[in-house]
């Protein structure tokens, strides 16, 4: 099914507030590593010149290690630290740590009350992962401001595959290793 031009790839409306904030954040160069899908790059190539994106990460290194040999490496990493998650119910099976739930769709209507919180659970050293479409990025710029000593990760639908959610194009290649390993 086909998205409204209102709404990004996971239904979410673009609110202008979240484009402006978004905006803000990229001009004001913030200290902390910024990660980048090059599909972006590829789609709005003179937007992205306004900002520096030399510097940035390859955002798309979890779909490619997912489609490759899973996220088992990643998880393993993770486990044995403090971790806070914030993304939709139908990944809450995933739990393995803290959980804090967006909204399926236009979570960016909770923003407040996700903001307050992640701020809540989290202490020095934890890991915050995102999976919480267009908010995640000012999420993790306010989390950012109101405490440096943690890692933020937007994971964006990486784990989708795993709770048979097929929700981008390369989750069919993770599904289709899924159904013959776990046959």
């Amino acid at each position: 099914m086909k998205n409204n031009w209102w709404e990004n790839c996971d239904w979410h409306t673009y609110f202008p507030e979240l484009g402006k904030r978004l905006r803000e954040i990229l001009a004001s160069k913030p200290e902390y590593i910024l990660w980048l899908q090059w599909l972006v790059k590829q789609i709005m190539p003179k937007y992205m010149e306004t900002f520096n994106i030399d510097n940035w990460v390859w955002a798309d290194i979890f779909h490619y290690k997912s489609i490759d040999s899973g996220l088992d490496e990643l998880i393993a990493i993770l486990k044995p630290n403090n971790i806070v998650m914030v993304w939709p119910s139908y990944l809450k099976w995933l739990l393995w740590w803290v959980f804090i739930e967006i909204p399926d769709n236009n979570c960016r209507l909770s923003y407040k009350e996700i903001l307050l919180e992640i701020k809540k659970n989290i202490d020095t050293g934890c890991v915050v992962i995102y999976c919480a479409s267009m908010m995640a990025n000012v999420l993790i710029d306010d989390i950012y401001k109101y405490k440096r000593d943690i890692t933020q990760i937007d994971i964006g639908s990486a784990f989708d595959p795993y709770v048979w959610k097929h929700t981008r194009d390369y989750h069919k290649d993770i599904l289709t290793r899924l159904d013959t390993t776990w046959k």
